[in-house]
């Protein structure tokens, strides 16, 4: 198994008018990505843009006012959300569905951080 690495903040890209922080994950050939973002749209209205398949994760964290997750071809993406001053801020994780990192609490971070 080779080395595995996140990013760092400093080494995060900034892309689109409104800034997406994100961050990669590498494990030999397997990488995931997190990504937030600020969206004008509640989260009510961007809950409702996930598929049918997405189910709900028991128990957000505290300020996060949906956390769920899909799988898309071979990957497994989660999406949480929370409110913020204009709009809401979503966060994605999207890996291999096979892989058993622990990611969320990069994700959680991440999205606390905004």
């Amino acid at each position: 198994m080779t080395a595995s690495h996140v990013n760092s903040p400093s080494s995060q890209r900034s892309a689109t008018a409104q800034t997406t922080d994100t961050a990669e994950y590498t494990e030999g050939k397997a990488s995931a990505t997190l990504a937030v973002r600020a969206v004008s749209e509640t989260c009510a209205a961007r809950k409702k843009d996930l598929p049918a398949s997405a189910v709900d994760a028991p128990n957000p964290p505290a300020k996060v006012e949906y956390y769920a997750w899909y799988d898309k071809d071979d990957r497994r993406v989660r999406v949480a959300c929370r409110t913020a001053k204009s709009g809401s801020l979503v966060a994605t994780l999207d890996m291999p569905a096979s892989a058993t990192w622990t990611l969320e609490p990069v994700l959680f971070a991440m999205l606390d951080a905004r």
